[in-house]
C-alpha cells in the first residue's frame, strides 16, 4: 500500500513552527510564519513563483534523494516550495535528476494552475 502524499510529507517537514499545504498533485508550500489563511496564501505564494519551464529561474529546481524513505525531494528557486516524487511514478531503472526534475515541474504547474488543496497542516 502506498502511502498518501499527506503521511510523507508529514515525515519529511519536521520543524516545530513549519505549517505546510499539499496541493493536488502533490506540491507542497512550507511556511516558518503563522499565516491567517495557509490555503489562501500558499496558492498566491505558488502563483507567484510563476510557471515553472526551463530557460528562467522559475524552472529551475534541485533534486535531493531521500534517506529514509523511497524518492526525491525537488526544490526550486522560490523558498518554501517542493515536491516528492516517488520511484513508482517511473517505469523501472534509475531516473535521471533531469527526468525527476521534470514529473515536478508538471505537477507544479497543474497545482498552481488548479489552486486546488487537500490537506493542510497549521503548526506555531
Amino acid at each position: 500500500m502506498n502511502p498518501k502524499p499527506q503521511d510523507i510529507y508529514g515525515k519529511i517537514i519536521t520543524g516545530e513552527k513549519e505549517s505546510w499545504v499539499l496541493f493536488q498533485n502533490g506540491t507542497c508550500v512550507v511556511f516558518t510564519e503563522p499565516q491567517a489563511d495557509y490555503k489562501q496564501a500558499a496558492v498566491k505564494k505558488l502563483r507567484e513563483a510563476g510557471e515553472a519551464r526551463g530557460g528562467g529561474e522559475s524552472g529551475d529546481f534541485s533534486v535531493m534523494k531521500l534517506k529514509d524513505l523511497p524518492g526525491w525531494i525537488v526544490s526550486y528557486f522560490a523558498p518554501g516550495i517542493f515536491n516528492y516524487i516517488s520511484p513508482e511514478e517511473f517505469e523501472g531503472g534509475n531516473p535521471s535528476d533531469i527526468a525527476i526534475g521534470m514529473v515536478a515541474r508538471k505537477k507544479r504547474n497543474s497545482d498552481s494552475a488548479s489552486g486546488v488543496v487537500i490537506h493542510t497542516e497549521a503548526k506555531g
